[in-house]
């Protein structure tokens, strides 16, 4: 939820406030540049934390407090703008880019928000993610990735159920415009889910020795570079074409004589489409787990029984790959849609891919790490009972002997010993789990940061050519990044 407001409806916000395209694609490279610098060093610290509510627990409560802290003061900054200049508020126009209505403060109280929501999140995202692999089995690593994604899909209908609802007419007491609305709804909903999460679940602090190694990152660059102005600038694009298709002329000389009523339809389209994009979006992800095979499923499992319920079903891995070539579809075709119903078409669809990438990169990570865990710890044990026998083979001793000398001199203390160090061995694995999900993150982060830098001077030349689907643009690039991803990805698995 809180990304969601943040992506689809922080960007016309600030359009609303008279920030340009090409500065506000600036201000979000604030989100990449943080998971990329600031996520790994929380993850480190993470790792090593021995506090006594437990590695993650403190990052998570720490972050959700800075992120409700920072949401607020995004959604309220006019608001604190005026108060300290003495100043009336503007009039808001949400999704068109007009003249200038806000002040110089009001703009830097905006940008400096928004780059500390992007800071803020980072210990919350780290923590969570770890935990969410710390707390669970091997065999639960797919439930649980495709449970995050459930609630992920959920948490972003309900907020694009508000929004088309316009809940700041039928619940005023959440803000007096609809997105501080939805910025008090998004936190509100993370209290209610963060609060629960660390009252109720067990975490343990770190152990004295922190592990190295970790699996190895799939290709993310370039999906991420396509996705970057799909989550941004979605509901721009939507508004961009039906202005087009209306005719609206939103030059700042001419801005009056535009049509208040269809601006505001526009606006609403825009809405519209991002709630359809959430419903595909958690309906996909209700389903896909139950069509793919898990990642522990093989041919050659023991399971003989699981092997063939799994042997119809595309593996996560290809359906990563199928998810690439929809979006590449989805993003040329966008160069054929003229009208804001297909444009909506277009992203609603859009959602399906979203849920794929949403899902399969943790699943396949989460069951990497947690097969790392349990090896780990049964090779330990294997290695001392080999140890064992074969210190007493080398002083000559029969395997009667050895019996005898471990039953009679260790007793069950000996096999207390193994038990630990077993323990003491999936502990260590267990302490790497945040920096392997950082070190997963950064490979998220780096593209969208070359994505926003690439988009602000995109913006640029289109608003200098008289263009007003800046966002199209942005689209067709972000397809060829998709096919890119696709080519990495034909040999997942």
């Amino acid at each position: 939820m809180l990304w969601l407001v943040v992506m689809s409806y922080g960007t016309p916000y600030m359009a609303g406030l008279g920030m340009p395209t090409s500065l506000t694609a600036l201000i979000w490279l604030s989100g990449p540049l943080s998971g990329a610098l600031v996520q790994p060093v929380f993850a480190a610290l993470s790792d090593r934390t021995q506090h006594p509510w437990g590695r993650r627990k403190p990052y998570i409560a720490g972050g959700a407090s800075f992120v409700c802290l920072s949401l607020l003061g995004f959604a309220c900054a006019e608001d604190v703008s005026n108060w300290l200049s003495g100043s009336q508020p503007s009039h808001h126009h949400v999704y068109a880019s007009g003249p200038p209505k806000s002040s110089t403060l009001t703009k830097l109280l905006v940008a400096f928000w928004a780059c500390a929501i992007s800071v803020a999140v980072q210990p919350l995202q780290s923590g969570v993610r770890a935990f969410t692999v710390d707390r669970c089995p091997p065999q639960q690593q797919g439930q649980a990735a495709a449970w995050s994604a459930r609630f992920n899909g959920l948490g972003a209908m309900l907020i694009s159920a508000s929004a088309v609802s316009d809940i700041s007419s039928w619940a005023p007491l959440l803000g007096d415009t609809k997105f501080k609305a939805l910025c008090v709804l998004a936190v509100l909903a993370l209290a209610a889910t963060v609060l629960p999460a660390c009252l109720l679940i067990a975490d343990y602090p770190a152990s004295n020795d922190y592990g190295r190694g970790g699996p190895g990152r799939r290709g993310m660059f370039c999906a991420w570079l396509g996705w970057f102005a799909v989550l941004y600038y979605l509901t721009t694009y939507v508004y961009q074409v039906f202005v087009i298709d209306q005719h609206i002329h939103l030059d700042p000389d001419i801005f009056g004589s535009a049509d208040p009523r269809l601006i505001e339809m526009g606006k609403q389209a825009g809405t519209r489409a991002s709630f359809y994009f959430a419903c595909v979006t958690f309906a996909s992800a209700l389903t896909l787990p139950f069509i793919t095979a898990s990642p522990s499923s093989s041919p050659s499992s023991p399971d003989s029984s699981a092997s063939a319920s799994a042997s119809w079903r595309p593996s996560v891995g290809r359906a990563w790959l199928l998810a690439h070539c929809l979006f590449a579809a989805l993003m040329f075709l966008t160069a054929f849609v003229h009208t804001a119903p297909a444009a909506t078409v277009v992203v609603a669809a859009l959602g399906l891919g979203w849920a794929v990438a949403s899902w399969a990169p943790y699943t396949l990570i989460g069951a990497e790490i947690a097969s790392l865990r349990t090896g780990a710890a049964t090779t330990m044990r294997r290695g001392r009972g080999r140890g064992c026998w074969g210190e007493m083979q080398e002083r000559g001793d029969s395997g009667d002997e050895w019996r005898r000398r471990r039953s009679g001199s260790s007793g069950e203390g000996s096999e207390d010993e193994d038990e630990k160090g077993a323990y003491e061995e999936e502990r260590a694995e267990d302490d790497a789990t945040a920096t392997i999900m950082a070190v997963h993150n950064m490979a998220i982060s780096v593209p969208q940061i070359c994505a926003a830098l690439v988009c602000s001077v995109l913006f640029k030349f289109v608003e200098a050519a008289g263009r007003d689907d800046p966002a199209a643009y942005a689209f067709k690039l972000a397809g060829v990044a998709a096919v890119s991803a696709a080519w990495m990805a034909k040999d997942l698995e």
